[in-house]
């Protein structure tokens, strides 16, 4: 991301290929960009000044020239007053300026039953699970982690998100 708002690819695996066979750069058209997210083999997501969410295309050229495909589109056209994202290989988290979240993609494991969080700052998605800090800095969790318990989070209190100035 450039200070501009735009974006480059510098990964040759991540131009998609025209239907001419050349190779364009997805996101070169991409303005007013304040923060992206991307994971390999998923499409590359752009958090907009104006709240919005973009994506790529859900195919991307793989390291031996084959599409690598996303099992987990991320729908986000409904997306609005996002102030920030979190993406893993299958899902997509959106944290609302009113502290509530939004989220797309896989939900295998339940990952994304994030309807009922409020009075979320910050947001991290996981392949198997999502994670909210609330602002009174205690944590809350969607998802499984498989074959073991999810973590007791009842004792983390008084968390904070830092900040840097720069």
């Amino acid at each position: 991301m450039k200070k501009d708002g735009t974006v480059c690819v510098a990964d040759y695996n991540k131009y998609v290929s025209g239907a001419d066979g050349t190779l364009y750069d997805e996101v070169e058209d991409w303005t007013d960009i304040v923060d992206i997210a991307d994971v390999f083999g998923g499409p590359i997501v752009g958090l907009k000044s104006d709240g919005t969410v973009i994506c790529s295309k859900y195919e991307i050229k793989g390291p031996d020239g084959k599409l690598i495909k996303n099992p987990h589109a991320f729908h986000v056209s409904g997306w609005n007053d996002i102030i920030a994202i979190s993406q893993s290989g299958y899902s997509l988290l959106g944290l609302k300026r009113d502290g509530s979240v939004v989220a797309t993609g896989g939900n295998a494991h339940k990952q994304l039953d994030v309807s009922g969080w409020h009075d979320i700052v910050a947001i991290a998605a996981g392949d198997r699970v999502s994670i909210g800090l609330k602002s009174d800095g205690t944590v809350v969790i969607a998802g499984d982690c498989g074959r073991i318990a999810l973590p007791d989070v009842s004792n983390m209190k008084n968390l904070y998100v830092p900040t840097v100035k720069y």
